[in-house]
This record gives C-alpha cells, structure tokens and sequence, in this order.
C-alpha cells in the first residue's frame, strides 16, 4: 500500500512538472506573432490617417498656386491650415513610429521564445 502511494505522488508530481512547463516553442512564436500583428493595426490605421492629412495638404498648396498676391491674406489663412496640417503629420509620424517600434520588439521575441 505504501508503494503505491509513493508512485501516485511520483505520477502526480510528473504531471504537475510537465503542466508547469507551459506552452512550446511553437505556441510561443505564434502568441508572439499575434501580438506583433495587432501592435501593426495601429500603424495601418495611422498610414490611412498619413494618407488624408497629406490629401489635404495637397489641396491647400493647389489653391494657394491659384491666388494671387491680390489675395494674401487668403494665402496666409492657407499656409496657417498648411501648418497645422503639417503638425498633425509630424504627431501621426511619432505614433506609427512608436506602432513600428513596438511591433519589432515584439517580432524579436521569437528569436527567443523563452520570453
């Protein structure tokens, strides 16, 4: 009777040690790999973003090429919208930075997937 309480605790500490170990390689780069991806959807969207402020910039340089000097004070109303277009770009640039940053520390996990 003693015997087989000794092997049921052996049995039982055998499997608590291999529940321990937790997920493989595999299952480790792949969580990483999600992980990475969805630190990318931030970039997507902030590129789409990039994308109009840019459409927008565009359109005030074309309506400033068609003023004339008549009309500066319409110009500097536009090259006032152009700036502030440009400092929205500048923010959006940080955040797709910071997207891709956090992205590529993450894809470097799977380097070693002990993390």
């Amino acid at each position: 009777m003693r015997i087989k309480k000794y092997v049921m605790v052996i049995v039982f500490g055998i499997f608590a040690v291999l529940a321990g170990c937790g997920q493989s390689a595999e299952e480790k780069i792949y969580n990483h790999l999600e992980e990475t991806v969805s630190l990318e959807a931030d970039f997507a969207k902030t590129q789409n973003e990039m994308t109009d402020l840019e459409s927008q910039e565009n359109k005030i340089y074309d309506e400033i090429m068609e003023l004339g000097m008549d009309e500066f004070k319409q110009i500097q109303k536009l090259s006032a919208d152009a700036e502030k277009n440009i400092d929205k770009r500048t923010e959006k640039l940080g955040i797709e930075q910071e997207s891709v940053e956090n992205a590529k520390e993450e894809f470097k996990k799977n380097a070693s997937p002990d993390q």
